[in-house]
């Protein structure tokens, strides 16, 4: 019997090695946090997606050119996006908030909307903001 609060979960061998890969490749050591934190990346991402779709239909279609340095994107990089993951992570457990609730922060204080698709401009002003919530600054 699981302690009060908790139930046991089971999962087929290879959906727990999957999530053993992805601990690891987060530095996570429980697979409740694990799970807390797939979750949260659903919500933020089905929030996006809903978002995005709906600006898209409001404004017209934008072009994205190519750059001097002949990258073509000025969305932000894979780079970026791990690392604002991992900030995020560390800003939601040191404050207690879930990730709309961080979300929300982010657009209310920086006037940024955190998404897949945020500019690299944007991603750089969440990653500093990010940083010092996370006391890394």
């Amino acid at each position: 019997m699981p302690p009060r609060g908790w139930v046991n979960l089971s999962l087929r061998v290879e959906v727990m090695e999957r999530l053993r890969e992805f601990m690891e490749r987060e530095g996570i050591v429980s697979p409740n946090d694990a799970v807390r934190m797939l979750l949260d990346r659903y919500a933020l991402l089905t929030e996006s997606v809903t978002t995005n779709r709906v600006s898209k239909e409001e404004t017209s279609q934008t072009t994205n050119p190519v750059s001097k340095e002949g990258r073509g994107s000025k969305k932000m990089t894979p780079k970026q996006r791990s690392y604002i993951w991992r900030l995020a992570k560390k800003v939601m457990a040191r404050e207690g908030l879930t990730a709309a609730e961080l979300r929300d922060r982010i657009k209310e204080e920086l006037g940024v909307e955190l998404s897949e698709e945020m500019e690299r401009d944007g991603a750089s002003k969440v990653i500093e903001w990010l940083e010092r919530m996370a006391g890394e600054a």
